[in-house]
């Protein structure tokens, strides 16, 4: 599942935004714009972790891949392992400030 960020920012998926990903980038529509609208929506909001700090979908290579639908549909699905990356603490810091060993899942840059 992609994160808001994902698909409301960098002018992907213009069919969630008003206008268009380019009049929402004109007007200067980001991630926390999006974000916002989705808080005042009627019902139960759902966060995903790196949704608050508007991190993007990461890339995770096939040989690094952990999720067994994302590798039975390979490449057809990217699976679901972008969006389970661990949460960046520190930016200068080895594995962003998460983990003293490796992570199961890689780090996004």
């Amino acid at each position: 599942a992609p994160r808001v960020a994902t698909r409301w920012g960098d002018g992907g998926g213009a069919g969630f935004a008003f206008g268009g990903a380019s009049a929402a980038a004109r007007a200067g529509a980001g991630p926390l714009t999006w974000m916002a609208l989705l808080l005042a929506l009627r019902g139960t909001v759902f966060l995903y972790q790196g949704e608050e700090l508007g991190l993007a979908q990461s890339e995770v290579p096939f040989e690094q891949m952990q999720d067994p639908f994302g590798l039975a549909n390979w490449p057809l699905i990217p699976g679901r392992d972008g969006c389970r990356t661990p949460m960046p603490w520190q930016h200068d810091a080895p594995q962003a400030g998460f983990s003293s060993g490796p992570p199961w899942l890689p780090v996004d840059p």
